[in-house]
């Protein structure tokens, strides 16, 4: 909906310049009638594509995280936390004397 929104503000700004006469070369050339519509339809086209990308941006799921997300991804790609029952059992610990 937001490209054709933009198409149609596009098209309304050419047949409102060819109807103003900025841009000849037409039968629209000059002639008020099209420098009405064409405003009109690009007015249409920025009310199309408002709704168009407004619509786009709130299908998106939201970035935000619950509290147990970020418990997982602050102690590093998504390992929970580390304490001393999470650590490794089966590595032999060394002492120095």
């Amino acid at each position: 909906m937001g490209i054709v929104g933009i198409l149609l503000i596009l098209f309304g700004m050419v047949f409102a310049l060819q109807g103003s006469g900025m841009i000849g070369g037409s039968a629209m050339s000059n002639n008020s009638f099209w420098t009405y519509t064409g405003s009109g339809l690009a007015i249409f086209g920025v009310i199309i594509a408002s709704l168009g990308f407004y619509m786009g941006l709130k299908s998106r799921p939201s970035k935000t995280m619950t509290a147990d997300e970020k418990a997982k991804t602050t102690a590093g790609v998504g390992l929970p936390p580390a304490d001393s029952s999470t650590q490794d059992k089966d590595k032999p610990t060394t002492t120095t004397n």
